[in-house]
């Protein structure tokens, strides 16, 4: 792994992100942590969807916060993951969406618009987003679907090096991507830390650019994602 990585996305219980408090004024519709982690948890149980695992990020003393869940749709390359982001200081909308945790290297991969979702705190916020949730999970195996597919034309797409270059530029000017995670893509491409069984495809350049989203906070994470989902695919053409 690459040693520029750092442990910016501050990883927190369950516990203390029900821990934060907020309330709805006239012109701001509250959505609590508690209330998503809840509702995420109810649902699944009542899908039948197992959780196989989760884990929890907060920065700016929780008050925006991502969770991330493993659930139980997998191939003997990645596993489907449910993916929210929440905020109670009015600085982040809420969002989630559906996409894949890669199994040879953690990574995490949310595609453009797959079962994405983004909502400001305003009018009926809470309500919107419950229901988006309850939609997603319950779509979710047609989702890990969809990705499969997608993940397999990716590993029959090449891609010149020079070509890769030039997309990582302009989605650093473009403020998709850092100039800490541009060091973590160049030494991806010099020596990968991990091997995809296909080399010089797509799906090779995609997983060097989502390990660099290891060391993006939440603020940042599931926006810049969607952002570089979309901006390959419009590039390369591939849904």
């Amino acid at each position: 792994m690459s040693t520029l990585i750092r442990k910016e996305r501050y990883e927190k219980t369950k516990q203390e992100l029900r821990l934060v408090e907020v309330e709805s004024t006239e012109s701001y519709t509250a959505i609590s942590h508690k209330e998503i982690i809840d509702l995420v948890d109810d649902i699944c149980e009542q899908l039948e969807i197992e959780i196989v695992d989760s884990q929890f990020y907060g920065v700016k003393d929780n008050k925006i916060a991502e969770g991330h869940y493993t659930l139980g749709f997998s191939d003997d390359e990645m596993s489907l993951q449910f993916v929210w982001q929440n905020s109670t200081n009015k600085q982040v909308s809420f969002k989630c969406a559906l996409g894949v945790s890669v199994s040879v290297c953690t990574n995490g991969c949310v595609w453009g618009d797959f079962g994405a979702f983004k909502r400001v705190h305003t009018g009926d916020a809470d309500e919107d987003a419950k229901t988006k949730i309850i939609t997603m999970l319950t779509n979710a195996e047609k989702t890990f679907e969809e990705l499969v597919r997608l993940r397999d034309t990716m590993k029959q797409s090449f891609i010149e090096k020079e070509r890769a270059y030039e997309l990582c530029g302009v989605m650093f000017f473009e403020r998709m991507i850092s100039s800490d995670q541009i060091n973590i893509i160049r030494d991806e491409f010099e020596k990968p830390s991990f091997e995809y069984n296909a080399e010089g495809s797509v799906w090779e350049f995609y997983q060097h650019i989502t390990h660099s989203f290891k060391a993006v906070s939440p603020r940042n994470y599931l926006t810049n994602q969607i952002k570089v989902g979309n901006y390959l695919n419009e590039q390369l053409e591939l849904v």
